[in-house]
């Protein structure tokens, strides 16, 4: 004799599933675009500071020390936080490729 459980719908569930993972996929790709975008403007500043920061070397060589040292010391750390920076988007990017990976295998697999 059955205890009253009721089971649901197969299709039902798998309905939900479906949407369920699909929220999980649209997360994770607007994750990494955010990544991407973050990733992409970092970058462009960091390759303008880099070329500035070699400019004001350079005139800093031309002319001596003076207010220039300050700048480069300015460029110098800005340069690295912009670097670390970098390399931790690279780290996020990186780990949400290989969730959506797992994702996409695991769903695979339910087919």
């Amino acid at each position: 004799m059955a205890a009253g459980f009721k089971v649901r719908n197969e299709s039902r569930d798998a309905a939900a599933d479906r949407e369920r993972f699909g929220k999980l996929e649209q997360a994770l790709a607007e994750l990494a675009s955010q990544l991407a975008k973050e990733q992409s403007g970092l970058a462009m500043r960091y390759q303008r500071m880099t070329d500035d920061a070699g400019f004001s070397l350079q005139a800093l060589e031309d002319r001596g020390k003076g207010e220039l040292s300050s700048k480069v010391d300015d460029l110098t750390s800005s340069m690295k936080a912009y670097r670390a920076r970098l390399v931790e988007l690279e780290a996020h990017g990186n780990f949400v490729t290989s969730l959506r990976g797992q994702l996409t295998d695991y769903l695979a697999g339910k087919s």
